[in-house]
This record gives C-alpha cells, sequence and structure tokens, in this order.
C-alpha cells in the first residue's frame, strides 16, 4: 500500500506554479483556475491513463482496455467519471485481499440512470464512492476540480486497501491477542 500511494504522490504530487502565468504549472499542463470549473472529458481522460498506468504499475496487475472518456474540451458527465471508476474497479477485483462491510446508503439520494447506476451503487456500497458524494449525489452532472480530485483520491484509497493484506506487525489489531 505505502508503494501504491507513494506512486500516486509521485505522479499526482505537488506543481510548482508559475507566479506571472496562474493559468499554467511550471511543466506546461494547462490548469483549471476557477474553482467552479469543471473537469473537461479531455483532463479526465488524461487522469484516468495516468491513473490506470500507475495503478497497473503498482499493484502489478494489468487493467485491460483504456479508458473510454472521449478526448474533447466539454465536461465530463458523472456516467462517464463513473463507468470509468467502475471500469478499474472490476479490473482488480479478482486482486482483492477481503471484501469489507458494505456502507449503508440511502439509494433514493443517488442521483444517476441507468445503467451506470448500478455501477455507482456497487461503487458506494463497498465504499469507493462517499454515498453523499457530489458524484453520488451532487446537484450537478458535472464535478468541479476539487470534487474530481477527491473521488479520485477516495477510489484509489479504498483500492489501495483492499489490494493489500496488512500485516500484524504493523497492524496489531491482526496479531494473535486482538485489541487489548
Amino acid at each position: 500500500m505505502v508503494t501504491l500511494l507513494a506512486s500516486v504522490l509521485l505522479t499526482f504530487g505537488p506543481a510548482q506554479v508559475d507566479q506571472n502565468a496562474p493559468h499554467k504549472v511550471a511543466h506546461g499542463t494547462p490548469k483549471v483556475t476557477a474553482e467552479g470549473t469543471p473537469v473537461t472529458q479531455a483532463e479526465a481522460l488524461k487522469i484516468f491513463t495516468q491513473n490506470q498506468s500507475l495503478l497497473s504499475r503498482a499493484l502489478e496487475m494489468k487493467v485491460p482496455g483504456h479508458p473510454m472518456v472521449p478526448n474533447r474540451e466539454v465536461p465530463v458527465t458523472r456516467e462517464q467519471t463513473v463507468s470509468e471508476l467502475y471500469r478499474v474497479y472490476a479490473a482488480f477485483k479478482p486482486d482483492y485481499k477481503f471484501t469489507p462491510l458494505p456502507t449503508k446508503y440511502e439509494s433514493g439520494v443517488i442521483k444517476i440512470a441507468a445503467p451506470q447506476r448500478g455501477e455507482l451503487l456497487v461503487l458506494v456500497k463497498f465504499g469507493f464512492v462517499g454515498p453523499f458524494s457530489p458524484l453520488a449525489a451532487g446537484p450537478s452532472d458535472t464535478l468541479s476540480v476539487s470534487q474530481f480530485g477527491d473521488t479520485l483520491g477516495m477510489f484509489i484509497s479504498r483500492l489501495a486497501q483492499l489490494t493489500h493484506m496488512p500485516t500484524p506487525k504493523w497492524s496489531p489489531i491482526l496479531g494473535a491477542g486482538g485489541v487489548d
């Protein structure tokens, strides 16, 4: 899990921002400046592609296929984001070390139609997406940069938890004596 999180931080870690050009990060990648501006399909595609490559290397398991988000400058939709997260969830499912307890949620607050509704309910049930997060229950069909980042961060964190069996050395609760 440490390797995965370190790889994520190295890949998506902080970039140095040029103070004279607040819309650009130091290495030349365009940066969205307004908080409410939705993430575009092109931006989502780039992040999903980098994420897939990173996860495949860190977990030593290939994710079949490529992200299905089009490379266009229009906002990425809730449905596209859910489909992509579910695709990665399903690809790594054989590598999960345990099944987490299901998360309780109100299905009435989930704002998405079929066929992605079933996918989103699975992601919420197993803790990959928050039950009241902007992706699951937000008023908009799009996500801002910070909302998209939070969604992806929660997803990667849960994936890291499920693909790693902790050792009793660092997790005393797993030891022979259990909890004191």
